[in-house]
């Protein structure tokens, strides 16, 4: 159950036959160590990364109120929701092993998305199947640059719309945000970031938009894209073996320019050599629970672990272990009370 002061339903929607519900939540001015308590490890490097306070507090309310959200889904805590992102930095659900062991499924989540602006956090999430959503929300306030990106990114017929309100300032600002957010709120639903903004929309009976008012002064959009059963929605990395682990790592080490990328062995001694900082430790985190699905315990991140990506196989073997008997004993006690 989600607390009042942790986030409040602004409505339930429906569009091309997928339920749809819009969560808000301000973006507090101090970050409270219950919010903080819902992120991963690698959510709070993230956070940390952030130069900017306001970046910061609205990231961590956005990953705090997503996770609240999914976790009374699911039945979990928070911190138990496996999030990762796509190579386009949109955050899904991950396959959850404990979950999955536990016979529990996504069913209750089908996709969700978060928006932020100027102090306030909005999370669309549906459960239906073969569902994208997108949302976007914007404080209304004159943009200096309104126009340019009008010619970059709007219609024909969208930027008639505009001339149409020229000199009635508040009718022009109104417009010009809804045609924004929507386009947004749509690409964001395709998974395309900024490159979608210019596509048409999708074919008709297809895709549904409404236009929302989350609070005084803001303007949003939800959009749902219905896709075909076969198409899929996550790319998640592959690891099977240390091999996997390998090519995972290599991946998350940032090379100078003048250097020349090296093979990455089960035995490379990644500490000793310097190849690893703490950034590539946060990256490597962020992406083994990406392919497993597993929270990292931050018990497990340590020098130990690092050493080697054999070393961090091993570690990688004992987190998902604990999982599995962890899940075998909630079983048997689920058992015993029945």
């Amino acid at each position: 159950m989600v607390r009042e002061e942790e986030g409040r339903l602004h409505g339930r929607y429906r569009l091309v036959d997928a339920e749809v519900e819009v969560w808000t939540a301000p973006v507090p001015r101090r970050l409270t160590d219950a919010a903080l308590a819902c992120l991963s490890a690698a959510e709070h490097a993230r956070a940390l990364s952030f130069g900017e306070p306001l970046r910061r507090h609205e990231f961590v309310a956005g990953r705090a109120l997503a996770r609240r959200v999914l976790a009374a889904r699911l039945g979990v805590r928070p911190a138990e929701v496996a999030l990762a992102e796509d190579p386009a930095g949109r955050p899904y659900l991950a396959t959850d092993r404990r979950l999955a062991t536990l016979r529990r499924t996504e069913a209750r989540v089908g996709d969700f998305n978060l928006s932020h602006s100027d102090g306030l956090v909005v999370l669309a999430v549906t459960g239906s199947a073969h569902t994208r959503v997108g949302v976007d929300v914007e404080r209304l306030h004159p943009r200096p640059c309104a126009d340019r990106l009008a010619a970059r990114y709007f219609s024909t017929e969208e930027r008639r719309r505009l001339a149409r309100c020229a000199g009635h300032e508040e009718r022009g600002l109104g417009e010009w945000y809804r045609i924004w957010t929507r386009r947004e709120a749509l690409a964001k639903a395709r998974g395309a970031g900024a490159r979608g903004m210019r596509w048409p929309p999708p074919a008709p009976g297809r895709h549904g938009a409404r236009m929302l008012t989350p609070a005084v002064g803001y303007a949003a959009c939800l959009a749902v894209l219905r896709t075909p059963p076969s198409a899929s929605l996550r790319q998640e990395p592959r690891m099977n073996t240390v091999e996997d682990l390998c090519t995972l790592i290599e991946s998350c080490i940032a090379w100078e320019a003048d250097e020349t990328p090296q093979p990455i062995t089960p035995d490379t001694a990644l500490l000793a050599t310097g190849l690893l900082d703490s950034m590539a430790i946060m990256k490597i985190v962020a992406a083994v629970e990406a392919a497993t699905g597993v929270p990292f315990p931050e018990t497990r991140i340590v020098a130990a672990s690092f050493t080697s990506p054999r070393a961090l196989w091993e570690a990688v073997e004992d987190v998902l272990a604990d999982v599995e008997a962890d899940a075998a004993a909630s079983g048997d006690a689920r058992g015993a009370l029945q």
